[in-house]
């Protein structure tokens, strides 16, 4: 049995060829999503993820903010051989770089990523229907609060939710009339949102310590727009913006400047949510 309940023999056979692939969203998204303490937490809570998911976290961190040519194009996960293997982009060859994980821990991972892309499928489906308008207002926030509580989610994913909804909420203000009688609870909850995005709460990352700021950054949601408690330095919800330090210290601020994602790529960050 994989840590998810599944049956290695279920995943293999649910996998073409028998191996499960990790391209870079994927991955990108499970370092986000490893990276934040209280999910991964929850997740780790279940004794079979415990030491899985230290090890997949560990190999997740070490490809963190490395050059693009060491960047991780694919990981492997072999269900017929429980075996793994990494290429990255700057490899010449046709051959795949083992990983050293064992057996249990192959199939450990691989019930984890299994269950992760299920609900990223899920995730990706419910913002289509919310982007394109076919669900009511009502519906649109009961599904975003289920996929931020979803452990699987990362916050980073989440909060590409809000922008969406934003719009979906000025095409129907009929609707949210009728839910200040109809469902006072939601009314309420997006009356919330509604003035915590014109007062630009969360668009203000706070940085008490310039020579932290690229930790302060990520502990405060680099990309998620969440607040740093305890600071003394204010920035307004500032777009296309990346600090000093955001990775290795080595870049500086500056409107359009562009540094380090988590798995190598160049990424702009992205502060108060937004896709």
């Amino acid at each position: 049995m994989s840590d998810s309940g599944t049956s290695s023999d279920t995943l293999r056979a649910k996998y073409t060829f028998g191996s499960l692939y990790l391209t870079y969203i994927p991955l990108n998204d499970m370092t986000h999503l490893l990276g934040e303490d209280e999910k991964f937490a929850v997740l780790a809570s279940r004794p079979p993820f415990r030491e899985t998911l230290q090890v997949f976290k560990a190999f997740l961190d070490e490809t963190r903010g490395q050059d693009m040519n060491d960047a991780v194009a694919f990981v492997q996960l072999d269900l017929n051989t429980n075996k793994a293997g990494v290429k990255r982009m700057s490899d010449r060859d046709g051959e795949i770089s083992p990983i050293p994980w064992s057996e249990s821990q192959v199939l450990g991972i691989a019930g984890f990523c299994d269950a992760f892309l299920n609900s990223l499928l899920v995730f990706e489906k419910k913002h289509s229907s919310i982007v394109a308008g076919k669900v009511t207002l009502a519906r649109a926030w009961k599904d975003i609060e289920s996929l931020k509580k979803n452990p699987y989610i990362a916050a980073v994913r989440s909060a590409t939710l809000d922008r969406p909804f934003t719009s979906l909420r000025g095409r129907r203000p009929g609707e949210l009339r009728d839910l200040k009688s109809e469902n006072k609870e939601i009314y309420a909850a997006i009356r919330r949102f509604t003035a915590v995005e014109r007062t630009g709460d969360e668009g203000f990352i706070k940085i008490s310590n310039p020579s932290r700021t690229g930790k302060l950054v990520e502990d405060a949601g680099w990309l998620t727009g969440e607040r740093c408690r305890h600071a003394d330095i204010v920035l307004p919800g500032l777009r296309n913006i990346v600090l000093p330090g955001l990775r290795k210290g080595k870049e500086t601020l500056g409107h359009g400047q562009s540094g380090r994602g988590p798995l190598g790529r160049k990424a702009h960050g992205r502060f108060g949510g937004g896709s």
